[in-house]
């Protein structure tokens, strides 16, 4: 379930690939944070609108580490007396 951001008083439902527009129940908005229709309150009302409508995500932090190896060849090559007999 996911915000409408049009509109507080709904809310976007997915079933099996679709999207449906359900409304909140009288008096109440759409809340991402608990990912259900809440009761306007104050204390609801005491949070920010970035609290309210778009809480944070959980941050996820990806390190990768690559070895690789340096392959050093020779730019002049030797040439024996041995070669030419």
């Amino acid at each position: 379930m996911f915000e409408n951001v049009d509109n507080h008083h709904t809310f976007w439902y997915c079933l099996h690939g679709n999207g449906y527009l359900k409304p909140c129940p009288a008096s109440s908005i759409w809340s991402q944070i608990d990912c259900q229709c809440v009761r306007k309150s104050k204390y609801y009302f005491a949070l920010s609108y970035q609290e309210r409508f778009h809480p944070m995500l959980p941050t996820v932090t990806v390190t990768t580490t690559t070895t690789t190896e340096e392959t050093v060849l020779p730019t002049t090559e030797t040439i024996s007396s041995e070669s030419f007999r």
